[in-house]
């Protein structure tokens, strides 16, 4: 992990952190692409080191560019940790990328790039990038854990694709 300067949504420069995890998929890029976009992918392939509840207590289908989400989110599925919203900044279907800002109570920067690339007909690389900056000196803690969370989510992820 690296320390990068990072903006928050209230415009104030901060030292956070930057975490890539990566693996590769045995699939055709189109199935991952339409499969990132729904929003039960992201409740799925998160069980159970997270679990997201909408505050209006409807689950949109879909990923929609500029629209901001608002969730209850709970780490292990069970402990309240505020609020957490994630704005879709952007969905490029030609370099199939997405990226978000995210915020909550603790981590007020978590600027999320998920990246897919064609490897060869039946294999993706499929990259996470997040840069990250929590309150209270907790970065390194929070970057840490942001690790072991997309790991988790990556291998979540290999389990979807198989069924």
């Amino acid at each position: 992990m690296k320390t990068v300067k990072l903006i928050d949504k209230e415009g104030v420069t901060r030292n956070g952190r930057k975490v890539v995890v990566s693996t590769t998929f045995n699939t055709d890029i189109t199935d991952i692409w339409q499969r990132v976009q729904n929003v039960s992918t992201l409740t799925e392939i998160c069980k159970p080191m997270a679990k997201f509840s909408p505050c209006n207590g409807i689950m949109p289908k879909v990923w929609d560019i500029g629209k901001k989400y608002t969730f209850k989110f709970y780490l292990h599925g069970i402990i309240p940790m505020g609020i957490h919203t994630i704005c879709i900044e952007s969905m490029d279907e030609n370099k199939h990328e997405i990226q978000s800002r995210e915020y909550n109570t603790f981590v007020p920067v978590w600027n999320h790039l998920v990246r897919m690339e064609t490897i060869n007909k039946n294999t993706v690389r499929y990259t996470d990038e997040i840069d990250i900056y929590a309150n209270n000196g907790l970065t390194g803690l929070i970057a840490w854990w942001t690790v072991h969370f997309y790991k988790h989510r990556q291998k979540k992820w290999h389990l979807l694709l198989n069924k």
